[in-house]
């Protein structure tokens, strides 16, 4: 993908904030995992421990794959930003190269 290099911090503060969005939801995404029983009875408990393991569980779990898609949110934001700020300093020497 191709981004107008005037664009990147922009789209950078994008994925930031989604990120920052994501965290801080996370709460409510592990409150999925801790579902209470409806009642003492094998099925009600048993569905309660299904539902944890599906939001909590394993890497397939709901919440393992939420934290993954946070962490990816940030480390574009980080490497859109270095990559801009890259591209800022070879601007720059350019034009002063052509200066000189």
């Amino acid at each position: 993908m191709r981004i107008e290099p005037d664009k990147v911090d922009e789209l950078a503060s994008f994925f930031e904030a989604e990120a920052l969005a994501m965290e801080a939801r996370e709460a409510d995404v592990f409150e999925l995992a801790t579902v209470p029983t409806a009642g003492k009875d094998p099925i009600s408990i048993s569905a309660a421990s299904t539902y944890g393991q599906v939001a909590e569980g394993d890497e397939q779990a709901y919440l393992t794959n939420y934290r993954k898609l946070a962490r990816v949110f940030k480390d574009t934001a980080a490497n859109l930003r270095a990559s801009a700020t890259q591209t800022r300093t070879n601007d720059q020497d350019s034009a002063d190269s052509l200066r000189s």
